[in-house]
């Protein structure tokens, strides 16, 4: 289709924008004046405007391509993708992913506060009545005669926190690439079924606050410097990971029942948006539970070293949330919280 066959005003737009095409095909934008820049995006978003009536018009239809495809190399040099580079990668972890989490910080305590006081609550349960264990403890500990001897035996909690450490190397690996992976899976449902209004989050957080508060009350007058050896190693970095995970999972039912001038899909999607690292953190966490979990809790460690490695998985864990203060804090003056392209 020739262009002299198009509408006078259609004509005018189209040359105008063939001419900042030209005068933009060799250096790219960097050499226009930033008014020049803004006239040829004032002129695209005309264009998109004017290519949408001439779809609409049957009379007129025919010249859409031609109109099409201006506007597509004009978005190319407007719009142009830019590569993931060494520096954008590291700016992405070292300062996007850290200003989410300090965004994020208030559902993340409020998820700690749900869990922590559940775990009160099934402590103080299972102290008043043991047989309450065998309702908050995971299903393959139900056994109420297995829960009574860890209670009243203490040869039955030594063979518990004993349990796993004649295991080979290879066994060990393969129980830790299982535990990953279910933890994984744990962390991701509990995220992910956030988006139902955060109300399966809410009952994950109780659950596992009451199995965490269940076995102190079980050993509470037997071995307990032995289980916290035995839990706080793999605990601090899997617990961490569940309630981060709960933390993101509360702020996407909170998107969807907190009112507002935009709509809940724009609501969802930008708090989808905001939690997005969360997993990537979570991730790593839970890897670092599994080889903590198989390794070092079955294997022959004193009970100091247990609790001294329990002290080093807490220092990531705050130097973490250090950097995301200060990430949060330089994005604020710096305007990076946009995610990079």
């Amino acid at each position: 289709m020739k262009q002299a066959a198009l509408p006078n005003e259609y004509r005018h737009i189209y040359e105008e924008l063939k001419g900042h095409i030209h005068s933009s095909s060799h250096g790219g934008l960097k050499r226009r004046t930033v008014d020049e820049i803004e006239a040829f995006a004032h002129l695209y978003l005309v264009g998109l405007g004017m290519l949408s009536r001439l779809k609409a018009n049957p009379d007129m239809r025919s010249f859409a391509p031609l109109f099409q495809k201006v506007l597509l190399e004009a978005n190319i040099l407007l719009y142009p993708e830019e590569e993931m580079t060494l520096a954008k990668l590291w700016r992405f972890f070292w300062t996007y992913l850290p200003a989410q989490l300090w965004e994020n910080r208030y559902y993340y305590l409020a998820a700690t506060l749900i869990c922590g006081g559940a775990t009160v609550i099934g402590f103080l349960i299972v102290m008043q009545n043991f047989e309450m264990a065998s309702v908050f403890m995971p299903g393959s500990l139900r056994s109420s005669h297995e829960l009574e001897e860890y209670l009243f035996s203490t040869h039955a909690q030594s063979e518990m926190l004993m349990a796993g450490r004649e295991y080979g190397a290879t066994e060990k690996a393969v129980f830790a690439t299982a535990l990953m992976i279910n933890n994984i899976r744990v962390a991701v449902i509990c995220f992910t079924l956030g988006a139902l209004f955060g109300i399966p989050t809410l009952l994950i957080l109780i659950e596992t606050g009451l199995m965490l508060g269940t076995l102190p009350a079980l050993f509470y007058h037997g071995d307990l410097y032995g289980l916290g050896a035995w839990l706080l190693p793999h605990g601090v970095p899997e617990i961490s990971a569940i309630l981060l995970a709960g933390g993101a999972g509360l702020k996407l039912g909170m998107s969807l029942l907190r009112p507002g001038e935009e709509s809940t899909g724009i609501r969802f999607r930008k708090a989808l948006k905001s939690v997005s690292g969360t997993i990537v953190l979570c991730t790593g966490l839970l890897i670092w539970a599994g080889i903590v979990e198989s390794f070092i809790r079955q294997s022959a460690l004193s009970n100091e070293v247990r609790y001294t490695i329990a002290g080093f998985s807490c220092l990531p864990i705050i130097l973490v949330f250090v950097r995301a203060f200060l990430a949060h804090r330089q994005s604020k003056t710096t305007h990076l919280t946009q995610e990079p392209t």
